[in-house]
């Protein structure tokens, strides 16, 4: 039994890139999988109407710690992602980033700087499409509750600025991850346990009002469960929008 989730979606809607997980054997990851010991980050693309085998992130990005969470952005020639050290739920995560070259293959993951990243956990990382925005969840800056969500911004000289707190709405004294916007900078969706919920965590939207200013959250009732919904992804598709997800409430093939 693996897990899967986490998924980010190229800005054509055809390239996929999501983390698989090994079984308890810790060597298992799948039909036709290899992997390096611990959860690592493959990569499919739809061909017509179906996806490809998954294959291994091809590059240095995957190696025996935990990576997960990742994020492309617009261009598709970066990722973002996540990756613990240590194998324990508690232990330190760090947000992480890599390019891509003219082949195919990611090069060395370079870690993001002392003010993004702390010596707890920093998780659910997202570049905006503008590629110079990035949202990220964390327990180690100053916060409202478990974990918020914050926003650093890229200056002109490429280092990125101090994180910023939502703030609420968007983050209460509960736990909130996984922030996406979407390619207009209309609409976030993101996850949260706010007792409004259906329980565990739930995928919420809010619409922009301005600087960095959300309205009201609303409960995507249609897809939430009792149990947890992380990691919203969108398409906008031309005849339709797709909203991906993860979820251990439905009926799957592991426990996301």
């Amino acid at each position: 039994v693996n897990n899967e989730g986490a998924p980010t979606l190229g800005a054509d809607g055809r390239s996929l890139v999501f983390v698989a997980c090994p079984d308890a054997t810790g060597i298992d990851y799948g039909e036709n999988r290899m992997g390096h010991g611990s959860c690592d980050l493959f990569y499919t693309k739809k061909l017509g109407s179906r996806w490809s085998d998954p294959i291994n992130l091809p590059g240095n990005v995957n190696s025996f710690h935990w990576e997960s969470q990742p994020s492309l952005s617009a261009d598709g020639r970066t990722v973002y992602f996540v990756r613990r050290s240590g194998r324990a739920m508690n232990n330190n995560s760090d947000i992480w980033m890599s390019t891509m070259d003219d082949k195919g293959i990611w090069g060395k993951p370079v870690r993001l700087p002392d003010n993004i990243n702390t010596p707890f956990a920093e998780t659910s990382v997202l570049i905006h499409p503008d590629g110079k925005t990035l949202y990220f969840a964390s327990n180690g800056h100053k916060g409202m509750g478990g974990s918020d969500i914050y926003i650093s911004r890229k200056d002109k000289d490429g280092n990125w600025g101090n994180p910023e707190n939502l703030g609420y709405p968007i983050n209460t004294k509960g736990n909130e991850n996984s922030l996406l916007v979407n390619a207009t900078g209309d609409v976030a969706f993101f996850a949260s346990d706010r007792p409004e919920g259906k329980g565990g965590l739930d995928i919420w939207f809010a619409k922009y009002i301005g600087g960095d200013e959300f309205g009201e959250p609303k409960n995507i009732s249609s897809i939430n469960t009792p149990f947890s919904e992380i990691s919203p992804s969108v398409d906008n598709g031309i005849e339709e929008t797709k909203l991906y997800f993860s979820s251990d409430g439905y009926v799957g093939f592991g426990q996301y």
